[in-house]
């Protein structure tokens, strides 16, 4: 078998050791086991025997684990498919998709997107319907698979377009609430009773703020950019009831929802957050929680796997996991997941062997395999209690986790061809606010023109 690597994965493979997808213990099933239990789902795993597929894989996701398990291997035992690939670096694998995608030259037979560029690609007629697989019987056996009742709807949603499903989720991420037990406690705070609404995550980040001492209450991504401070704020925003779009797609970026949740934003980090926070993002943010010099965060759930490794965090042990905090309209949450899509370009019988390797790679079998810190996007996964028996501190962040899954929204932040420039422009101004060299109501004002003259120049009216 010839795997196809860029040289980027080597050093992917260490950055991801130290973020997304730490090690948490051993295989949780062996090889022989998974084997076992996909025997038992009511396909021919062998139809497309012979059958090569070439896919493109994203680095910094649990993809590595596929080949530290022998799991691509496995498959190919299984099925006899040969599985060709590449590992591109995040930003590599957006360049190379979307150039396949827009040019119809139909390189890969299957590949990782993210949901964010999902409407373009569809725009592109580059998505497969997976209907089309999915309501066949001698590809889909829906009970052994326990599809769709094992995915959270709404993840299910955000790859998806009306009635068409274009991929499934491999993950069930977002971002869950952390919070110290140990700073809570010291601070006369209740350790197991987090902040339930926005004006308790503000009253408990004051409390917990003693800059004089090095510590400090809340710190949340101020660093401009569509993947980094909007991809937080963004929950905040529809949490204080703010819509980016009207029905006509007019942007209504500049209403007093919008704006409250702006204000809040910003205020609360730059009242109760550390020196700096405007140019915080992900990394920062992780190692002040391993450093212990932050009480709160609201981030990426992966990071649990990080800070309660005494290996590597100081704080190990002391943290508490809850859903994002209610805004006056209620909770929400920002989903993330890659999902993985198959490309109408490639011949039927590449699609129906690309299809039973999203079957394989989405499994619980190998979901379990893959261990619950991947974030795996089966609710049965993430709440399998076999995982706490290493890590006590587990169940209450699976619990916070899948309750979070029942806030997502889809479009938190818009699946829209023109999201990059839409983002990025929210982004900029949001960290303006931050950086206090705008009100909100001005930065609110000059994002809406700039997102109506976005839409305008795309077409929307």
């Amino acid at each position: 078998m010839n795997h196809r690597k860029s040289m980027t994965w080597l050093i992917c493979f260490f950055i991801v050791g130290l973020f997304v997808v730490p090690t948490m213990g051993n295989q949780l099933l062996t090889n022989d086991e998974i084997l076992a239990q996909l025997n038992e789902i009511n396909i021919d795993w062998r139809q497309a025997e012979g059958v090569s597929i070439y896919c493109a894989f994203q680095s910094e996701s649990d993809t590595w684990k596929w080949e530290e398990y022998g799991l691509i291997k496995l498959f190919e035992q299984l099925t006899g498919i040969n599985v060709d690939y590449t590992m591109f670096e995040e930003a590599q694998l957006r360049e190379k998709t979307t150039t396949d995608v827009m040019t119809g030259t139909g390189i890969f037979d299957a590949y990782m997107f993210d949901p964010m560029y999902m409407r373009a690609y569809d725009k592109a007629s580059g998505l497969q319907d997976l209907n089309k697989f999915l309501n066949d019987p001698e590809l889909t056996d829906t009970i052994g698979m326990d599809w769709p009742a094992d995915f959270p709807a709404d993840f299910v949603a955000m790859g998806s377009l009306e009635d068409r499903i274009l991929g499934l989720p491999m993950h069930m991420s977002g971002q869950i609430l952390y919070y110290s037990k140990t700073v809570f406690e010291e601070n006369g705070l209740d350790p197991n009773h987090p902040p339930a609404t926005m004006e308790e995550l503000a009253e408990f980040a004051e409390a917990c703020h003693h800059p004089e001492d090095g510590q400090y209450g809340i710190a949340l991504r101020g660093l401009r950019g569509a993947g980094l401070n909007v991809f937080v704020w963004s929950s905040f925003f529809k949490a204080f009831g703010g819509e980016w779009f009207d029905a006509e797609w007019v942007p209504t970026l500049n209403t007093p929802e919008a704006i409250a949740s702006i204000e809040y934003y910003s205020n609360l980090i730059r009242d109760f957050g550390p020196p700096g926070v405007t140019n915080w993002e992900w990394s920062k943010i992780l190692n002040a929680l391993q450093q212990g010099t932050i009480a709160m965060t609201v981030d990426a759930p992966p990071f649990a796997g990080l800070i309660e490794d005494s290996s590597k965090s100081l704080t190990a042990g002391q943290w508490g996991y809850a859903p994002n905090p209610a805004g006056s309209a209620g909770r929400v949450m920002t989903p993330y997941s890659w999902f993985l899509g198959i490309s109408p370009y490639a011949s039927m019988d590449k699609q129906e062997a690309a299809w039973l390797f999203v079957s394989f790679v989405t499994s619980k079998p190998v979901q379990l395999a893959l261990g619950a810190m991947e974030c795996p996007s089966r609710k049965s996964v993430i709440l399998d209690e076999s995982f706490n028996d290493e890590f006590p501190w587990m169940a209450e962040w699976q619990t916070a986790l899948v309750e979070n899954s029942q806030y997502a929204d889809p479009d938190a932040r818009p699946r829209l061809p023109e999201w990059p420039e839409v983002g990025d422009a929210m982004g900029v101004e949001l960290e303006s606010v931050i950086a206090g060299s705008k009100d909100a109501t001005t930065a609110c004002e000059s994002v809406n023109r700039l997102i109506q003259r976005i839409m305008e120049e795309a077409g929307y009216y």
